[in-house]
C-alpha cells in the first residue's frame, strides 16, 4: 500500500474536463485522430437519428471521454509531433501524460482496469460493494454510490472500470454498465491475481452497445449520471 500525507482524491468530472481540454490544446491532431477513431470504430447510433435524446448524446461524449482517457495510446498518436524522440516502451495513455506530479492521478493511471463484475455484496451507507471480477474471480471492494445502492445489479454483471488511490478501490470511469443477463457468480478465488489491462475491451463493449449495428444497441437503455 502507497501511505499519502494527505487523503487521496478520486479523479472527478472537472479533472477529466480539464485535461481533456489541455490535451486538445497542446495536440489538436492527435486528439482529432482519436476522436475519428472513435467514432469510425463504435459508428453511434444516436447520430443517425433525427432527434437523439440528451442521454444517449451524453452517452456517447462519456464513452468517449473514459476511452481517450484511460484507453487509447497518446504517445503514439503525438509520435510525429515529437520526431527524433524515443516512444515510451509501453503504450501510454491521455491521464499517464499528463499526470506530472498529482500522486493520485499516478497511482489511479498505473493501476486503472476495465472489466465485467458480478456484484456479490452491497453496503449503501458506506458506499461500499463486493465486485467480484469474472476472469480471475477476485474480490473487490469498490467505493462506488451507484453501484452501492442500484438493487437489482446483484443480479447480471456490471461492467465498470476501477482504480486504487490510496490504497482502496474506486470506480473511476465515467460510464457504467448493466447487463441483466442471468450469470451466476462463480467461487471467489483466494490468490491475488490481477486482471490483464485489455485497451480494446472498453470500446468493444461501447460499439455493441451505443454502435448502429452494435448487438445490444435495440436494448440499451442510456442514462444521465456522473457516479460520485
Amino acid at each position: 500500500m502507497i501511505l499519502y500525507k494527505s487523503e487521496q482524491r478520486v479523479l472527478g468530472r472537472s479533472d477529466c474536463l480539464q485535461i481533456l481540454s489541455q490535451a486538445e490544446k497542446d495536440h489538436p491532431d492527435a486528439f482529432e485522430r482519436a476522436r475519428d477513431h472513435f467514432v469510425a470504430f463504435v459508428d453511434p447510433a444516436a447520430y443517425y437519428k433525427p432527434y437523439p435524446t440528451v442521454a444517449e448524446i451524453n452517452a456517447v461524449n462519456s464513452a468517449f471521454t473514459e476511452w481517450v482517457l484511460f484507453d487509447f495510446d497518446f504517445a503514439q498518436a503525438t509520435a510525429a509531433e515529437r520526431a527524433g524522440e524515443p516512444l515510451p516502451e509501453a503504450p501510454q495513455t491521455l491521464v499517464e501524460a499528463y499526470a506530472q506530479g498529482d500522486a493520485t492521478v499516478k497511482e489511479l493511471a498505473r493501476t486503472q482496469f476495465f472489466s465485467t463484475f458480478w456484484v456479490i455484496a452491497q453496503d449503501p451507507k458506506r458506499k461500499l460493494s463486493v465486485m467480484r471480477e469474472t476472469r480471475t474471480c477476485r474480490d473487490f471492494e469498490v467505493s462506488c454510490d451507484l453501484i452501492s445502492t442500484r438493487r437489482n445489479w446483484t443480479s447480471g454483471t456490471v461492467n465498470a472500470r476501477i482504480a486504487s488511490v490510496g490504497g482502496r478501490w474506486v470506480s473511476c470511469g465515467r460510464c457504467l454498465s448493466h447487463d441483466s443477463a442471468p450469470s451466476e457468480p462463480q467461487p471467489a478465488c483466494m490468490t491475488q491475481t490481477d486482471p490483464e489491462r485489455e485497451s480494446s475491451r472498453f470500446i468493444e463493449l461501447v460499439r455493441e452497445l451505443e454502435g448502429v449495428n452494435g448487438r445490444f444497441v435495440a436494448t440499451a437503455r442510456a442514462e444521465s449520471f456522473w457516479p460520485a
